[in-house]
């Protein structure tokens, strides 16, 4: 509990699954950590779905997910993708997990689930094509996950050609700490932003070790498939900067 709330006795929020008629919700309080549509439809019009061309790039892309939330990432690249992609997430919070077996109840996905500090797996684990940061504690990004540690461990862990994908959300303190990540960063990888709404809090920061903006763009418009819509998610790779 922070100090503020140990201050004012305010008692810290939990987990919660919304069910309401067209969707399903993970939330934490008042922030909503994974959604889900009903009737079969993948994409949420949110951040999650400017993750969804990066297993185009590959043929048989390994994917890793630091931050599981209720796997709506790993529902999405599952649907477009099926057997193609090998998924593994690992979550730090043993309830997270359980929950998201729960809010992904009735969707076959065959991903491998490891309970384990995100930033610490990746020092000694190899072999990525992609590697997903979505972990937060409440509305911000773990100290971590912001050193350049990390993108040292990160690009480490990444194939010749691998990306890195963050979810950066733009919180009061996370605004604060953007412009010095973005420098550490860009000491490894060649790094774009996907421009997404502008009504959003989240900005998605691709870190490619190898392909340039003009290949992966190029990349995506070939392999990208579109027979479940995602016209939003192509158009902001293509205005990715």
């Amino acid at each position: 509990m922070s100090l503020m709330r140990k201050i004012f006795g305010i008692k810290e929020p939990d987990f919660n699954i919304l069910d309401e008629e067209d969707k399903k919700e993970l939330r934490y309080g008042i922030i909503t950590y994974s959604r889900l549509f009903k009737g079969g439809k993948i994409y949420t019009n949110a951040y999650w779905d400017f993750f969804a061309p990066l297993p185009s790039l590959y043929p048989s892309p390994r994917v890793l997910m630091i931050g599981l939330g209720g796997g709506t990432i790993l529902f999405q690249f599952k649907r477009l993708y099926g057997n193609k992609v090998s998924l593994s997430a690992v979550e730090i919070d043993q309830r997270v997990a359980e929950l998201y077996r729960k809010f992904m109840a009735d969707s076959e996905i065959d991903a491998e689930i490891i309970i384990a500090d995100g930033a610490k797996y990746l020092e000694t684990h190899r072999g990525y094509d992609i590697i997903i940061l979505d972990a937060y504690i409440a509305d911000y990004i773990p100290k971590p996950f912001l050193t350049d540690k990390f993108v040292e461990n990160a690009y480490a862990a990444l194939n010749k050609e691998g990306v890195l994908a963050i979810n950066y959300a733009m919180s009061i303190k996370d605004m604060l700490y953007f412009n010095s990540y973005m420098g550490k960063l860009e000491k490894r990888f060649n790094v774009y932003r996907v421009s997404i709404s502008i009504l959003s809090g989240n900005t998605i920061i691709v870190c490619s070790k190898g392909i340039k903006k003009a290949e992966m763009i190029d990349r995506i418009k070939r392999n990208f498939d579109m027979k479940f819509g995602g016209e939003h998610v192509l158009r902001a790779y293509e205005n990715m900067y």
